[in-house]
């Protein structure tokens, strides 16, 4: 990170590199520099209403709505997804996009649904055999599901495939060793994990130890079936009960009852 350094001639703080603009355009042959001197914008106060040459851009860029479009766009952003795909399948040498606008809405029409079913929770444009480009004849409407059934996958799709599961699962593995690593050590050093563990046991609030515990001098007892909670003060444990617990609990049932 660069330090600040302090003008001598006017005491304003900059970095290196910005002291050296400073200096030429503050305080050096850079006062007198202007870039866009006698220059104007050609559109400057011009309006559609008194420039011809506005008033066609404005035309060309503003997008004007045909009666299908209307017709099908229930969520306003038909135009949108038609850019959005054009946009993204035009990169491609195999798969280029050759629909108009007006062609794109006479495939959503054929489909029987609207703009707002568009998109990879809903319809897709997709190519029949997954092949050639995106053109009149060539692709039509379908769900999602379908789209990935008539997918041709490439043995090169596969072998990258392949490499990056192989790449994830040394990651994680890599990932793991240190986590072990890192965990060990805390134990060692009686700090709490996220998970819990540690070498020293964790302060007990003294308002809920000793006699103060509704579970003072309690303990599991069990006859093999049938769990119940014996207290030290009640005596010998009842006939063919000893202390411990069974934790099948579709077969056993619990009781604090002497």
């Amino acid at each position: 990170m660069n330090e600040l350094m302090k003008c001598i001639i006017c005491g304003k703080q900059f970095t290196s590199h910005g002291m050296q603009s400073h200096s030429w355009r503050a305080h050096g042959e850079g006062q007198n520099f202007k870039p866009f001197k006698g220059k104007q914008a050609w559109n400057k106060g011009l309006t559609k209403e008194n420039d011809e040459r506005v008033q066609q851009y404005g035309e060309q860029l503003r997008h004007k709505s045909n009666p299908l479009e209307i017709e099908l766009n229930d969520d306003g952003k038909l135009y949108e997804r038609y850019l959005a795909k054009k946009s993204n399948d035009r990169y491609h040498e195999k798969r280029g996009f050759d629909l108009t606008f007006e062609e794109y809405c006479q495939l959503v029409k054929e489909a029987g649904i609207k703009s707002s079913q568009l998109g990879i929770h809903g319809y897709v444009l997709a190519r029949y055999n997954d092949e050639g480009r995106y053109a009149v004849g060539n692709c039509r409407f379908i769900t999602q599901l379908d789209n990935l059934k008539e997918r041709k996958v490439s043995d090169k799709m596969r072998e990258n495939g392949r490499s990056s599961g192989l790449r994830v699962s040394q990651m994680m593995k890599i990932q793991w060793q240190l986590h072990r690593k890192e965990r060990l050590a805390a134990i060692q050093k009686g700090v709490r994990t996220r998970f819990g563990h540690s070498s020293q046991p964790k302060p007990v609030d003294p308002r809920y130890s000793g006699p103060n515990n509704s579970q003072y001098q309690k303990f599991w007892i069990t006859d093999g079936q049938l769990n119940k909670k014996w207290h030290e003060t009640w005596g010998e444990l009842p006939e063919g009960f000893y202390k411990g617990r069974v934790c099948n609990w579709k077969n056993t049932g619990h009781s604090n009852i002497k």
